[in-house]
């Protein structure tokens, strides 16, 4: 996990990257952390070490990520409505998705 001016990217164990514009939501249980709020950043590093154990991407483009301590990640690619590439996700044997 990168942390550059104005976006992140997310790095899955050299088995790809995916730089974002929008800051993910972090969900545990019932608790929602946003970005702005108090804990943000340190709820993002814990997630360093978790596995990803699922992945899915909504036809509305939204980015869920569910790791091993059941921690969830949403990324609501939709919310940025500027123009240009809100998130690229690149892989080995050169797979690139854009949204």
């Amino acid at each position: 996990m990168r942390f550059v001016l104005d976006y992140l990217i997310l790095g899955f164990d050299e088995k790809g990257a995916l730089p974002t514009l929008v800051w993910p939501e972090i969900y545990n249980g019932e608790t929602v952390i946003r970005f702005g709020m108090k804990g943000y950043r340190d709820r993002l590093c814990e997630l360093i070490t978790q596995a990803v154990r699922a992945v899915e991407i909504t036809e509305e483009e939204t980015i869920f990520i569910t790791f091993e301590n059941k921690s969830r990640m949403r990324i609501p690619l939709r919310d940025r409505r500027t123009p240009g590439e809100r998130a690229i996700f690149t892989a080995p044997m050169h797979h690139l998705y854009t949204w």
